[in-house]
């Protein structure tokens, strides 16, 4: 049982407490892949550099979250600054597979959207 410990201490230092939102942001990231992965498909603009290009996205996103949880560590902020990054991801993410859902013709997202660009606009995102 000491290893398991070891194992969950290391994973919360480096991403924060609360594994849900990893989790979330994993399952997001996975989705996005796949939504755009079909859309390239359909659109027949599948392209390894594009498909290469979005996974460092995605592992450049979990290295943020990973700097993030350190300084939050380091600074004793209890979990805000790590709260705040996987936030951030998360819309970013959600933006995402709905950007990939418009371009399939699937129009279910649109408020979801239009809420999700106005606070970037007036958050200067």
């Amino acid at each position: 049982m000491e290893i398991l410990e070891y194992v969950k201490n290391v994973v919360r230092y480096f991403f924060g407490s609360d594994v849900n939102l990893l989790n979330t942001l994993l399952l997001l990231q996975l989705f996005d892949v796949i939504t755009g992965y079909i859309n390239a498909i359909k659109n027949k603009e599948i392209k390894s550099n594009s498909f290469v290009n979005g996974i460092f996205k995605k592992i450049l996103c979990i290295t943020a979250i990973m700097v993030s949880s350190i300084i939050d560590n380091y600074m004793a902020f209890n979990g805000k600054i790590v709260t705040l990054s996987y936030t951030y991801f998360i819309f970013y993410e959600m933006l995402s597979i709905i950007e990939n859902y418009d371009k399939l013709d699937i129009k279910v997202f649109n408020k979801i959207k239009s809420i999700i660009e106005e606070n970037k606009k007036n958050k200067g995102l």
